[in-house]
């Protein structure tokens, strides 16, 4: 097990490295999603006399 850790510790570091370059894609694509999601949601939230964060905490 130890052995290989230097092994796995490289394959990790390769893993990680595309996590992150997908996750910031990803964050993007969320991020303009959140915001049309907020244009929606904040109407509504004045009715209820909540804010849109209240309401992006809740779910």
């Amino acid at each position: 097990m130890i052995g290989g850790m230097q092994y796995i510790d490289r394959q990790l570091s390769e893993l990680f490295i595309q996590y992150v370059v997908v996750f910031t894609q990803v964050l993007r694509q969320h991020f303009q999603a959140w915001i049309v999601l907020a244009q929606m949601v904040y109407p509504l939230g004045k009715h209820n006399r909540s804010s849109p964060a209240d309401f992006i905490v809740g779910c």
